[in-house]
């Protein structure tokens, strides 16, 4: 006699799997688009992120409470809710680091030009006349601050990208083979 556990899949498929793997893809879309360096993307990637949070507190709504679709709706909505407040703290902790480590002295020549444009920016903020102003001290500011910008961008996005990779990781295998989260409420 086999004694049957919560966590492992029965003989037959499941019917809320699939619901679960589509969850995951939807997820997989968000996250990638999310890290790229395109700024539209990773917006895209964030409209997306709460296109899923939405449709994973419909499917845990939806769901048997302690069923599959529930279990793995739970591990998504707390990934994203989790996910969400590092990517807020290691985004301040970047900042930081910019703010310490950043020297502005390349600037100091295109911050006149600036100043004498002041009135005419502070009535019409002209983003391109703020480039054409900006753009001359450009590749000074960066090859001064390179070591600092990158420092503060690694500590900005590389927890959050592996955090959300663990976790997706860890929930697609189980989903897969039709397992439940063991703890889907855990951290980590």
């Amino acid at each position: 006699m086999s004694v049957h556990s919560p966590f492992a899949p029965d003989n037959h498929p499941d019917p809320q799997r699939k619901p679960v793997l589509n969850l995951y893809a939807a997820l997989a879309v968000a996250i990638l688009a999310g890290f790229t360096p395109s700024i539209l993307l990773a917006l895209v990637g964030l409209v997306f992120l709460a296109g899923v949070l939405a449709y994973a507190y419909r499917l845990r709504a939806r769901s048997e409470p302690e069923g599959l679709a529930a279990n793995h709706a739970t591990y998504v909505i707390r990934t994203i809710w989790i996910g969400g407040v590092l990517a807020l703290l290691t985004t301040t902790i970047g900042g930081v680091i910019m703010l310490t480590d950043i020297d502005y002295t390349p600037f100091d020549r295109c911050a006149q030009s600036i100043t004498g444009q002041a009135e005419t920016l502070a009535t019409n903020p002209d983003f391109a006349l703020i480039w054409q102003l900006t753009s001359p001290c450009m590749d000074e500011f960066l090859h001064v601050n390179m070591r600092g910008i990158t420092i503060a961008g690694l500590a900005a996005i590389v927890p959050v990208a592996l955090y959300f990779a663990l976790r997706f990781i860890r929930g697609l295998s189980r989903a897969i083979k039709g397992y439940r989260i063991a703890n889907p409420k855990m951290w980590l």
